[in-house]
């Protein structure tokens, strides 16, 4: 009876491993008939300059995400981040209040100094992880024995919101939210593992904002799976194989002549279907919107059709508008100086003087009073000490020759 047992064992781990490797070839050649398709997204809210600032981040780990993640993004696509520093010394120069970000007329002077530049304000309301021990009894042995397996599970959340301001202008151009709740986990069957590091799983968070602060600035690329049919019928499964090894033009080609093929044979409404749609799937592949649009429709359109052509047409009309939008926004950010250039046109215009409505009069923090006389006695910067910041305030771009030379002229009247 006992040998019974253990031969029916041997039979059942036999198959088991047996089975392993078909499971294996069949995941694979599932993989291998699909084609990767790379749709490129215009930015959702997008940048008309070429300098921005950021303001004060507010919220726990927003100074973190600014400056090891955000920044970054911008330095890579080729945009002028104004020091914080450097930003923070011009607020204070010029008597900038600490309500400027939520006052239009202040933010708007201070393009006027900064030239034409975005201001970007990051908060975050939530940077938080959270640790979970968990205990899984539904695994099941070779032998069918339920088996308990011990799992340390540690979830950060981190939200927040993205604001862009024109310093132009000093109105909101548009906000968006951020969110992100990676998790990650240890598993053991010999009592409860060790948590994964909050760190860890806190750096996964910021890179997924990351990324979603990204699109909202940049464009960015999707990328989206689709079946490529490798049916006998009509040759279908010889373009397939021109594809798997990279010729996309000669696969391109061969689906056009199977599909003349099938129609010419009156084949089956499912193999027409097939055959139209891996037509419009080449298309798609060179990014000829058009025709893909145009085969992907007529196998939709098709008896045999499924929801496969259907979700293919769905995406290569929405590629084809973003494509659209993309090259709107590419042609409108080639017309935008770089910010040295900028520096450099001519003046800017002269500051708008300040109004204050009848019906409503400002807040006191709206209103940037005169400096203050300095009281005899009190240390004030030197007049050398204050050219050479005025030198370096023109050459970094933040004010313009005019501004300069009637600043230089102030300055020297006092010796």
């Amino acid at each position: 009876m006992g040998k019974m047992r253990l031969l029916r064992l041997l039979m059942v781990s036999f198959m088991a491993l047996v089975s392993l490797p078909c499971a294996a070839q069949l995941f694979k050649l599932s993989a291998d008939k699909t084609v990767s398709i790379q749709i490129s997204h215009p930015p959702s809210l997008g940048l008309t300059v070429k300098r921005i600032a950021f303001g004060q981040p507010s919220g726990t780990c927003a100074p973190e995400l600014v400056d090891t993640v955000i920044k970054p993004e911008f330095s890579k696509n080729q945009v002028e981040v104004i020091d914080r520093q450097n930003l923070d010394q011009i607020l204070a120069e010029h008597n900038f209040s600490q309500t400027i970000y939520a006052d239009p007329q202040s933010t708007a002077r201070l393009g006027r100094i900064l030239g034409p530049s975005a201001l970007i304000i990051v908060k975050v309301y939530d940077c938080s992880t959270e640790k979970q021990p968990l205990v899984d009894n539904s695994q099941r042995n070779l032998n069918g024995t339920l088996h308990t397996f011990f799992i340390s599970k540690t979830t950060a959340s981190l939200k927040g919101s993205i604001e862009l301001v024109d310093l132009t202008t000093g109105r909101s151009l548009g906000s968006r939210e951020f969110e992100s709740h990676p998790e990650q986990q240890n598993t053991s069957d010999a009592g409860q593992p060790e948590f994964p590091p909050d760190y860890q799983v806190k750096t996964t968070a910021m890179q997924e904002a990351g990324d979603q602060i990204t699109h909202v600035f940049f464009p960015w690329v999707e990328s989206a799976s689709y079946v490529f049919y490798d049916d006998k019928d009509c040759g279908l499964k010889d373009a397939y194989e021109l594809l798997h090894r990279g010729d996309r033009d000669g696969a391109l080609k061969l689906s056009e002549s199977n599909l003349q093929q099938c129609e010419s044979a009156h084949k089956k409404d499912k193999t027409l279907a097939r055959a139209a749609y891996n037509v419009g799937i080449g298309y798609f592949l060179r990014g000829d919107y058009d025709k893909a649009s145009q085969f992907l429709h007529q196998a939709m359109q098709s008896k045999g059709a499924d929801n496969t052509a259907g979700r293919a047409a769905a995406d290569c009309d929405r590629a084809r508008q973003l494509g659209v939008q993309l090259k709107t926004y590419l042609d409108r950010i080639a017309q935008i100086p770089a910010p040295s250039a900028i520096a450099a046109e001519g003046p800017a215009p002269p500051p708008a003087p300040v109004v204050a409505t009848v019906t409503e009069p400002p807040k006191p923090a709206a209103i940037t009073p005169p400096p203050a006389p300095a009281a005899e006695g009190a240390s004030k910067p030197s007049v050398e000490d204050r050219l050479k910041r005025l030198d370096e305030l023109l050459k970094k771009g933040y004010i313009n020759r005019q501004d300069y030379e009637k600043k230089k002229a102030e300055i020297l009247k006092e010796l």
